[in-house]
């Protein structure tokens, strides 16, 4: 098989905006337990988008996730993940590929499983969490599955072949000052995300109900935002 590829109006201070880290995690879930180490995630559907602009995106962040759906339709899975390395620079598992021969359709056709592995890597920061920013799979011929990293196409943030988008998110560990595109609320409770040439986007994070805010600038006083809520 080949592969294709609301809140009232939030009152955000962009130019006081700083990121703050995740820390301690649950299995599969998001957790903010106080002293814990800095944990990075992945996304539980890397094949559907992980954000977007003017529609609501629903992929929670996991850790060391035990399988992942390659198609939408589950005709393309992986399975049976089993992890090293994770929360290092580059994490890899091991398990089985299991894509359905789509005859009569992808819920009944049989299923051709094989061995993959994947690989994760190049950590940073998206919407004040640590995440892992580019996927790479590799299973047997004549299967295969494009690799993909962490950009902005249009509207929608997802993974992307390489060069193909605008990349997102912060690199870690790069040192000197730091141009955020993404930052949370100190709360934790709203996350913001600057986009060039289109002012900033906000929302609560990252369950639903998902409530969102857009400010735009207004002719050339950028500081002066005009807003549009959507409400579900």
């Amino acid at each position: 098989m080949k592969a294709s590829r609301s809140i009232p109006l939030l009152a955000v201070a962009l130019a006081d905006a700083a990121v703050f880290p995740a820390t301690g995690a649950s299995a599969g879930r998001v957790s903010h337990r106080k002293g814990g180490s800095r944990q990075i995630y992945f996304f539980a559907r890397p094949s559907s988008p992980v954000g977007g602009t003017g529609f609501h995106v629903y992929n929670p962040l996991v850790v060391r996730p035990e399988g992942m759906p390659l198609f939408e339709d589950g005709q393309w899975v992986l399975e049976k993940l089993k992890w090293s390395g994770w929360g290092s620079p580059v994490a890899t598992a091991r398990g089985l590929s299991s894509s359905s021969t789509g005859d009569p359709n992808a819920a009944e056709g049989d299923r051709i499983v094989t061995r993959a592995r994947v690989r994760l890597s190049r950590p940073g920061v998206f919407r004040g969490h640590r995440v892992y920013r580019c996927l790479r799979i590799s299973v047997p011929p004549p299967a295969s599955y494009p690799p993909g990293c962490l950009q902005r196409q249009h509207h929608a943030i997802g993974f992307y072949t390489p060069g193909s988008g605008d990349p997102v998110g912060v690199a870690g560990g790069s040192g000197g000052a730091l141009h955020l595109t993404d930052f949370m609320s100190p709360d934790r409770k709203v996350w913001c995300q600057i986009i060039e040439s289109f002012g900033a986007e906000c929302g609560t994070e990252p369950e639903p109900p998902t409530h969102s805010a857009e400010v735009k600038p207004i002719a050339q006083t950028p500081f002066v935002p005009k807003s549009t809520c959507r409400s579900p």
